[in-house]
């Protein structure tokens, strides 16, 4: 009993010293107090698989069988008798952790509110669960061995079935494919599903359905094992014990099917749907060939009626209003952008349903059948599926960005593309003005750009798409701004007054020295972890700017301290420049380089000329990299004269060189030669 009670303690005092270490430094998250510790877990497993083999041991070594042979159908009762006190004291267990630990994390200045109540469920799936399936395991193994190899075989388990498995497999690479062991990883894993991520604060804790249901199965296969051990081991009649079995095999049928369903379950943990690096390989291998120019779209969307359903993926039905681009009618086909995991089940032109293709994130449908001009024709799409891990859409959360094809979009070119080792977003938002309305069932928008109509409806008329965002967030009002932001992070909001001021001003200053329209800063400002821990290497994707909403995205683990938003000012003016210039249209892809150089070599000249830092050694880096991943000979060739310039020029020549070359954006198509003569007359200047 010491020995356990030790065990145990050194437990607890190890999960409390990560813990306080994460709430009172300035790494604080008390959201990854949890997330992080895998360690604990690890351990809690370890003692109950042995807590399992010591209940049966110390049956055996007492005769208790012996003992209640009298009573009748006794060693079923003992069995349930023995499962609902490991049950109470387990659930005991977790409910006392919990209580101390949200009390701490109350203390620690986090306010009451959902995040509280995800920890429990959190505490009651990843702890409890757990540590109950491993009961289980230990007392079906001490059940079949019957001498001291039992240890042997519940230390393997226990390296397998844990949340730090991986370590592990890792050690069997040299014997089976690498595919395979992160497969059993995965599966195997009975601890926090993404041991290895951060804590996304927006998304919370990872408790979709399919762990409760994945552990269900556990806990009913060894269940069934038990109890059909037990009756041969205690030659008992089967026929008059079938139903607990029979039942307990037959609710394995609808389990086995849901967690085989296609679903969004957030996943940082090598599998092939992987939030870090799915799309990454998609969009690496991604055929351009059935990509189309976007001046060959015929139709234009006038209105989106929008049916929408979130529960563990997401469903469309969304009905579009579409007239003839120009002045001709359109009779033959038409190209929309919807991702690709997205499906089509069928499509609709003025209720009749039409053939379609869908390749990629490309989706061709037919208007033969009848003439397109006058705007009073509808299409109508009904699709649904798993959203992309970087654009969750279920019951825990949902973020579905103006940019992102989760409409159809007039847009024909794809979701994202890969380019110089890193993903980037393709503004698909409708560049006319178009009316939305939107009726949502399931999973509410803690955020919409849209305006409210009624009880889950909204509807405005824009051309800046549509924005959906929930999960653990909150809102706050400052003066005539509103701040969304997760709840962990209210910590952090000391400085984002401060952040948005410093946008504003900079925003002023590059609309001055480029000539841009002028444009309000809008008085929304919503602050999300990145989608992926690659944006924030890459500064073309953590910053979107509309007439109603900037969107801000911070790397994920950012801990809510005083200078969390201040810290982003370094490489603010490469932020801001594609937010306010070639990321709010459609641009040629093949040129994306084109215009990632420009803004390089236009915030290079700004951080110069205001004293901010001397940028010229990382752009000059930057653009190397680029001319050594291309074989374009006019592109390298015109990147190497903008880097001669950047070596040789002051802010003030690259000031001017950057007016010029924005010229070249705004009036002609991007052609490489041009922008190496611009270089070298500016070198000659």
């Amino acid at each position: 009993m010491l020995f356990w009670l030790l065990i145990i303690s050194l437990f607890i005092f190890h999960f409390y010293v990560f813990y306080i270490t994460l709430l009172t430094s300035d790494e604080y998250d008390p959201g990854y107090s949890l997330v992080g510790n895998s360690y604990t877990v690890q351990g809690g497993i370890f003692i109950f698989l042995f807590l399992g083999v010591m209940f049966v041991r110390l049956e055996q070594r007492h005769e208790w069988d012996q003992l209640l042979r009298p009573i009748p159908h006794a060693p079923i009762k003992k069995l349930m008798g023995k499962l609902l006190f490991a049950i109470t004291a387990i659930f005991a267990l977790c409910f006392l952790t919990y209580i101390m630990w949200a009390a701490m994390v109350f203390l620690s200045g986090l306010p009451l509110s959902e995040f509280y109540v995800q920890a429990f469920l959190y505490f009651m799936l990843y702890w409890g669960i757990t540590f109950f399936i491993s009961l289980l395991i230990g007392i079906l193994m001490a059940e079949l061995i019957g001498n001291l190899f039992v240890y042997v075989v519940i230390f393997i388990l226990w390296l397998m079935i844990g949340p730090l498995n991986q370590m592990f497999f890792n050690e069997l690479l040299i014997y089976f494919p690498e595919s395979i062991l992160n497969w059993l990883s995965r599966e195997l894993n009975l601890g926090e599903y993404n041991p290895y991520m951060a804590y996304d604060a927006m998304y919370g804790f990872s408790l979709e359905g399919y762990h409760w249901v994945k552990r269900w199965i556990w806990i009913a296969s060894f269940l069934t094992l038990i109890c059909l051990t037990v009756l041969v081991k205690q030659k008992m009649p089967l026929r008059k014990y079938w139903l607990m079995p029979f039942l307990l095999i037959v609710s394995l049928v609808p389990a086995l099917w849901y967690v085989n369903t296609p679903q969004q379950v957030l996943t940082s943990n090598g599998s092939s749907l992987d939030r870090e690096i799915y799309d990454y390989q998609y969009y690496n291998n991604y055929s351009f060939s059935h990509t189309k120019s976007l001046e060959e779209n015929k139709v234009n969307v006038l209105d989106y009626d929008i049916d929408l359903t979130i529960d563990d993926r997401l469903k469309a039905d969304v009905t579009m209003k579409i007239a003839a681009k120009g002045d001709h009618p359109s009779h033959s086909k038409a190209t929309f952008s919807l991702y690709h995991r997205f499906k089509i089940s069928d499509v609709f032109l003025n209720g009749q349903k039409i053939p379609y293709d869908q390749n990629g994130d490309s989706v061709t449908v037919n208007l033969s059948t009848q003439e397109i001009s006058d705007g009073k024709d509808t299409l109508t799409f009904q699709y649904e599926g798993a959203s992309s891990p970087l654009f969750v859409a279920n019951q825990q959360a949902v973020y579905l960005p103006y940019y992102f094809p989760w409409l159809p979009s007039t847009s024909s070119y794809p979701a994202m593309h890969y380019e110089n080792f890193a993903l980037h977003r393709n503004n698909h938002a409708e560049t006319d003005k178009t009316h939305y309305q939107l009726t949502i069932h399931g999973q509410e928008p803690d955020y919409t750009n849209l305006n409210q109509k009624g009880k889950h409806t909204w509807e405005k008329t824009t051309d800046e798409g549509v924005t959906l965002a929930a999960g653990l967030l909150t809102e706050k009002d400052k003066g005539n701004d509103q701040f969304v932001y997760p709840l962990t992070w209210e910590r952090g909001l000391e400085d984002l007054d401060k952040y948005k001021q410093n946008i504003k001003q900079m925003k002023d200053n590059i609309m001055s020295d480029l000539n841009l329209p002028e444009t309000q800063m809008p008085e929304t400002v919503v602050a999300l972890p990145a989608l992926s821990s690659a944006d924030s290497m890459y500064h073309t994707e953590d910053l979107w700017l509309t007439k109603d909403t900037l969107l801000v995205s911070l790397s994920q683990g950012s801990t809510p301290g005083s200078d969390m938003f201040t810290s982003l000012n370094d490489n603010l003016i490469y932020r801001l420049v594609p937010a306010l210039t070639w990321k709010r249209e459609g641009i040629d892809l093949s040129y994306y380089a084109y215009y990632n150089a420009f803004d390089m070599t236009y915030g290079t000249a700004y951080n110069l000329d205001h004293g901010i830092s001397d940028d010229k050694q990382i752009t000059k880096s930057q653009l190397f990299q680029m001319v050594k991943n291309t074989d374009n000979t006019d592109k390298a060739n015109a990147l190497q004269a903008v880097s001669q310039l950047i070596s040789k020029g002051d802010g003030d020549d690259l000031y001017q060189f950057s007016h010029d070359w924005y010229d070249l954006i705004q009036n002609e198509k991007p052609k490489w030669q041009k922008l190496e003569t611009l270089a070298s007359d500016h070198m000659a200047s």
